[in-house]
Order: structure tokens, then sequence, then C-alpha cells
């Protein structure tokens, strides 16, 4: 299983927003924390959310390119809703939802909820490895 990086748009956005790193911040948890007030734990980012996040950007004079905006908007769900989670509900909750996105979790989950014993939970891993072409 290969490790999640950042890599195309996303990994462009998140060094857009790291070089003007203390005003990217600013903006992420003003908006975040103002989000956090309002919601509950089903809550899911909006496209509008992310509008208004990049006029918070741009009040921080954090310019960031429309397309390149468009491109990374995954991403950028991601980290509004880790911010707002963190706000609103404390780190626990924020990474229990970061478990979404986490492709290692969600195999190794998948894996233990299918396997029966733990012979047949190291067959399945042993399988599932032989088949991706190596651990």
């Amino acid at each position: 299983m290969p490790y999640d990086t950042l890599g195309g748009a996303d990994r462009a956005m998140a060094l857009a927003l790291g070089r003007d790193g203390a005003g990217a911040n600013r903006a992420i948890a003003r908006l975040a924390h103002e989000l956090s007030l309002r919601v509950d734990t089903s809550f899911a980012v909006t496209p509008a959310w992310r509008e208004q996040l990049r006029r918070e950007l741009a009040r921080e004079h954090v310019t960031v390119d429309s397309v390149q905006w468009a491109a990374a908007s995954t991403w950028v769900n991601q980290l509004l809703e880790q911010r707002v989670a963190t706000f609103a509900f404390g780190p626990g909750e924020a990474r229990r939802r970061a478990l979404a996105y986490d492709r290692q979790y969600q195999v190794a989950d998948s894996l233990l909820r299918a396997a029966t014993t733990a012979r047949d939970l190291v067959f399945r891993v042993g399988a599932t490895a032989a088949t991706k072409g190596g651990a």
C-alpha cells in the first residue's frame, strides 16, 4: 500500500498556502472557528464554505490561483473539515473524521473486518500484498 502523500494540485495548493503561512493560518482558523459555532457532528464542507475561505484568504492578502483552487477543492475541503471539527468537537473527533481519507487505515480495517481468525488475516494480507506487487 503506497503512502498517502500530496501530489499534483493538492501539493501545489499546500505549497501556495505555505508561502503565506501565517496569513493563511489566520484565515483558516478564523473561518473554522466561526463555522464551528453552528455545526453538529454530521456537518459536511460545502462549496460556499470553500468560497468563504477564499475570501478570508484574500483578506489576509493570500492570493490563490482560481484554476489551482478548483483543482485542489477536495484537499481544501479536508483541510477545512479538520479545522472545523477540531474547534467544534476537539482533536479526537477531527482524527476520527480524518480516517475517511486514510487509505492505509481503510485497507487495514477492511482486512481486519473480513478476517475470521488471526490465521485468516495473515493469509489475506499476504494475498493482498502479492496481488499489489509487494507490501
